[in-house]
This record gives C-alpha cells, sequence and structure tokens, in this order.
C-alpha cells in the first residue's frame, strides 16, 4: 500500500513536471554560433534518407555535417551519398572511421571530431528526424555560460505492434521520468536524440575519448559536462526517431537491454522504476476486481 501512495504521488508529480516543461519560459535565440553536426551511422533502416535530409534542409547561417562510417561498404552511403548530391551548397561530409574503441560508436565519433570545424557540437543518433529551426532552438541555451548540454525528447514513429508498445512506453514512462528528473536535482544526463555542447568543454573532459569504455555514451557524456559545474539543460524541442523491432523478442531484448543499461548508469533509479511504471494501477486493477 505505501509503494502505490509513493505511485499515486510520483503519477501527480510527472503531470505537474510535463506542464511546468510546457509554460517555463525559453531561451531567446540569439547570435547563430557555427555548428558542426555529427553523425555516426551504421546500416540504414527505413526512413533513414528523410531523417538525414531533414538536417540538411535547415535554414541556419552556417553548419556543417559529418557523416562517420566504419566499412567503406556500409549500407548508408548510399543514401549519404545522394544526400551530399541534393545539396551541393550544404557543406556535408562523409568519413571512414577506423579507430577503435570499446564503444564503436564512441570511435567513430572520435574520428569525426577531428574533422569538425566549428565551436558548437551536435551529435545524434542516426535515425532522428528533426523538425524546421532545430539548429536555432537546440543552439540557443548555450548562449548561456552556464549551460554545458542541451538534450531533447523525442516522439516515436512505429511500424508495427511490438514497436508500438514500446513506442507507448516511450511517451508514458520515459518522456515523464526525464521530466521529473531535473526538479528532484538530476540533471547529468543527455539523451542520443541531441547531444548539444561546446567543443572547447568536450576538449577540458579529455574529447570523446572520455567515454569510449562506456555503454551508455550518451548519459556518460552529459555527466562528464556537468561535473565542470555546467547544468545541462531539456530543450522544447521533440524530434522524431522509429521503431522497427518486427517481433515481440526483439522488443524484448531491446527493453532489456534498455533496463541494463540504467541499471549500470543510474543504479539509484533503477530500483525505483517500479514507481515509474504506475504500481498503483497495478495494484488497484485486480483489487478492484475482487472486490466488484
Amino acid at each position: 500500500m505505501v509503494v502505490c501512495a509513493i505511485a499515486a504521488g510520483y503519477q501527480l508529480f510527472a503531470i505537474a513536471a510535463c506542464i511546468w516543461h510546457l509554460i517555463r519560459k525559453r531561451p531567446v535565440a540569439g547570435a547563430c554560433p557555427t555548428i558542426s553536426i555529427l553523425k555516426p551511422v551504421r546500416g540504414a533502416d527505413a526512413g533513414f534518407y528523410e531523417a538525414i535530409r531533414s538536417h540538411a534542409v535547415q535554414d541556419y547561417p552556417q553548419f556543417e555535417i559529418l557523416f562517420g562510417i566504419r566499412e567503406a561498404d556500409d549500407s548508408a552511403r548510399v543514401d549519404i551519398e545522394r544526400l551530399i548530391r541534393e545539396f551541393p551548397a550544404v557543406p556535408i561530409r562523409l568519413v571512414i572511421c577506423p579507430q577503435d574503441a570499446p564503444n564503436g560508436k564512441v570511435g567513430v565519433l572520435m574520428d569525426l571530431a577531428r574533422y569538425a570545424r566549428y565551436p558548437i557540437l551536435i551529435v545524434n543518433d542516426s535515425d532522428i528526424t528533426v523538425p524546421a529551426g532545430y539548429l536555432q532552438q537546440v543552439v540557443a541555451p548555450l548562449a548561456d555560460p552556464g549551460t554545458g548540454l542541451v538534450t531533447c525528447l523525442y516522439r516515436v514513429e512505429a511500424r508495427d505492434w511490438p514497436s508500438r508498445f514500446e513506442a507507448l512506453a516511450i511517451a508514458t514512462e520515459f518522456v515523464p521520468s526525464t521530466l521529473v528528473a531535473p526538479l528532484v536535482g538530476v540533471s547529468e544526463f543527455g539523451l542520443g536524440s541531441t547531444l548539444a555542447f561546446r567543443r572547447v568543454d568536450l576538449d577540458r573532459i579529455g574529447g570523446f575519448a572520455a567515454i569510449a569504455d562506456y555503454l551508455a555514451d550518451d548519459y556518460q557524456l552529459g555527466k562528464k559536462l556537468h561535473s565542470l559545474g555546467l547544468q545541462n539543460c531539456i530543450s522544447e524541442v521533440v524530434v522524431t526517431t522509429r521503431l522497427s523491432g518486427g517481433t515481440w523478442g526483439k522488443a524484448w531484448r531491446h527493453q532489456l537491454r534498455w533496463a541494463r543499461t540504467i541499471r549500470l548508469s543510474r543504479g539509484a533509479g533503477y530500483a525505483g522504476l517500479p514507481v515509474t511504471f504506475a504500481t498503483l494501477w497495478y495494484w488497484w486493477l485486480p483489487h478492484t476486481a475482487c472486490g466488484a
């Protein structure tokens, strides 16, 4: 019963956190610093071209897009080269990244960082589709020298029932818990949907090599930037990703991997998952049925 009461309180707090996120004052976009978008890529799923094209069509004064692949024959190469042909006026480069690292994605980022020309870096996953005005809105909080990292929430496009189940969990459990975290003093995280930060701050933590040994590289990057005394913030921008688990088995393995990542990164947060899973309703429904 105590756990149920805690869960009920948490659900009310989560609603308040979502409302606060919607109504809080936003930083006004001012100067437009030059940006390097770093995109580590491995393979091309459905919708990949539309996702990367959404970056190239951004109306922003000066930015570049760097794609990194580990193998020259990666299936994503065709779409990346198509993007380069379609947008000759946008500085887009494809980089073969041989850097070896325990976390292969971070190895790619280590190579891409060597080619990046601009002081603001944005890293996001290869399947992320961004809305118009994304660059202006995401970098705006970095005008405050006390802000070290900007991240984004994401919505999910799902094409099958297992993926729809995962999308429901993201919308009803993951997003609210992400918005609750800053209100209780937990703000050291970042999400792979968007990580925007200054190159000088990355250098201060030792570059991408500092997170090469970690599985949850997005969380660890946010944690290390936060350790510099900087604040991490959640942008008002919501980006889009795609899920295509295909089978319930794949969806289960995806959720299991996600849970293990949370357990290794934030043990206390993992222990609190029964509360975020709305335990109140799990208790209330069967007891109501028994009393009917």
